[in-house]
């Protein structure tokens, strides 16, 4: 999603501000290969039923979401942040 003229940490740093707000778990992830990474994880999805985590990810006024289940796909998970540019 592209917010014209926004500053890549205000957009992660609102987004985790109303996950926070809402309940939502979430975590700033410096292990992975585009750091840092919000991860936001819903609490009303069943994780062993679907993807219930979100990792956020902003670059210029860019963000980009991956949508997946850390316990079932990291590996996707992975490839797909490595992928973005």
């Amino acid at each position: 999603i592209q917010v014209p003229g926004a500053d890549p940490v205000a957009l992660v740093t609102g987004l985790s501000d109303v996950a926070t707000k809402i309940g939502w778990s979430n975590k700033t992830v410096t292990s992975l290969f585009k750091t840092p990474v919000l991860e936001i994880t819903d609490p009303a999805v069943d994780a062993t039923k679907g993807p219930n985590t979100a990792f956020v990810y902003a670059k210029g006024d860019i963000v980009y979401f991956v949508i997946g289940n850390p316990a079932l796909d990291l590996v996707g998970i992975v490839q797909a942040l490595a992928a973005l540019p």
